[in-house]
């Protein structure tokens, strides 16, 4: 009797060890489908945790976006002879005050214009441009530094900045580099009070004398292309109802083969048919 009760208890303990394994290996399972299911759901609901291609081919044409500026910004001042922005810095703050001032901005202007690549039907030109700069270099130069830092004073960290800025005038063809210095010129002619701002009343009555000439017949096309233009077209970065020396110049500037056609060589034709 002692021997089949025993027997039975075995049996018994056996069932339920097998029972209890199944228990436990269906929970493991479930709890294993629930974790991946919502891992996997976390994935496709949340798109700002995703990292798939789409996410990292952005990042790639970021990145190479951003490496090309480094690279042309790199190759220009590697073209002057220097190594880097650094080195640029290093080499015309005389003084190392940590503030470039106009006449180290002029030597440095014009370092660069003598350095510039051309070919060789530009040289004459370029000898033109650099004539025409030194002529006028400390008007030309107080003006240039309200185009790298609003106030005019130029640290590095601005400098740096407008360095890296394809639209940075140090690396400016010669024609487009001529045309800015005509517009530094025309702001200056704008400017009437000469507090270094164009203001509505100030435009107005420029504008007045130009359209004068266009009256007479006394024009020139560049003084019918300043005519399509009012004042709220130049002041287009802070639109403060005045003009900024960068404001006017990168008006100009952005069109600048067409000023460049009608200030000198619609001049030149003339000239040349005489």
């Amino acid at each position: 009797v002692i021997l089949l009760y025993m027997t039975l208890l075995i049996i018994f303990m056996y069932n339920m060890y097998f029972l209890i394994c199944n228990q436990i290996t269906r929970y493991v399972d479930y709890m294993l489908f629930f974790f991946f299911f919502f891992q996997a759901e976390d994935g496709i609901r949340d798109a700002q945790e995703s990292r798939g291609l789409g996410d990292v081919y952005k990042r790639q044409v970021s990145t190479q976006s951003t490496g090309l500026v480094e690279m042309k910004m790199a190759s220009q001042v590697e073209s002057l002879g220097l190594g880097s922005a650094q080195e640029l810095w290093d080499r015309f703050d005389v003084d190392h005050n940590g503030i470039l001032d106009h006449k180290e901005l002029q030597k440095l202007i014009v370092y660069c214009l003598e350095n510039k690549a051309s070919m060789d039907e530009e040289k004459e030109e370029r000898q033109e441009v650099l004539d025409d700069f030194r002529t006028g270099s400390r008007e030309y130069c107080l003006l240039s530094l309200k185009l790298i830092s609003e106030d005019g004073k130029v640290t590095f960290a601005k400098f740096e900045e407008w360095l890296h800025d394809p639209e940075n005038f140090l690396f400016y063809p010669l024609k487009k580099f001529k045309v800015m210095l005509w517009a530094l010129d025309l702001f200056c002619e704008f400017d009437v009070d000469g507090d270094g701002w164009v203001t509505e009343e100030e435009f107005n009555m420029s504008m007045s004398r130009l359209e004068k000439d266009l009256t007479y017949g006394t024009e020139d096309e560049s003084s019918r292309i300043l005519g399509e233009l009012n004042f709220a077209d130049y002041d287009c970065l802070e639109s403060d109802n005045s003009v900024s020396t960068l404001e006017l110049v990168t008006v100009i500037v952005n069109m600048w083969e067409r000023m460049y056609s009608a200030l000198f060589e619609a001049a030149d034709d003339f000239f040349g048919n005489l």
